[in-house]
This record gives structure tokens, C-alpha cells and sequence, in this order.
């Protein structure tokens, strides 16, 4: 929900056309990672139902960066796994 919220804060069609595909990838990446957490233990993870609506009272630049963040700590937990 928080990228379509981006996509919708952005300002052309190009950034919004980079920010779907950013969030194309996230949604493979956690299909993925469910399907390896099944793999390995025989549980499936349940669907976060969370809204994050706070996002869209925050300006187009603060979701960016808050985006950018996340991808980063993304990056730090996925070398763990």
C-alpha cells in the first residue's frame, strides 16, 4: 500500500512508471521469501493486513526518502537471511 501511495504522490509518469516497478519487485520478493519460510518450516506466514495510510499525509519527498531507507535496511536483513 505504501508504494501505491507513492505512485500516486508522484509528479510525471516516468517516476511513476520506476516507483510500479519498484513495487512489482517487492511483491516477487516476498512471495519468494514466503515460500522459502514454508520451505524450510513447514508454516506459512500470515498476511499482514496493516494499513499504513499515515503515508499519504506526508509530502511526495519524505515517502521517497522513507522509501530509500527502507530498501537499505531491506538490504542489511536480506544478507542475514
Amino acid at each position: 500500500l505504501f508504494y501505491d501511495i507513492l505512485i500516486k504522490q508522484a509528479p510525471s509518469e516516468k517516476e511513476k512508471s520506476i516507483i510500479r516497478s519498484i513495487r512489482d519487485d517487492e511483491r516477487k520478493h516476498n512471495q519468494i521469501l514466503r515460500r522459502l519460510y514454508y520451505e524450510f518450516t513447514g508454516e506459512i506466514i500470515p498476511v499482514d493486513s496493516s494499513t499504513n495510510e499515515s503515508s499519504s499525509n506526508i509530502d511526495y519527498k519524505s515517502n521517497l526518502e522513507k522509501a530509500l531507507f527502507g530498501e537499505l535496511d531491506a538490504v542489511v536483513r536480506y544478507r542475514k537471511i
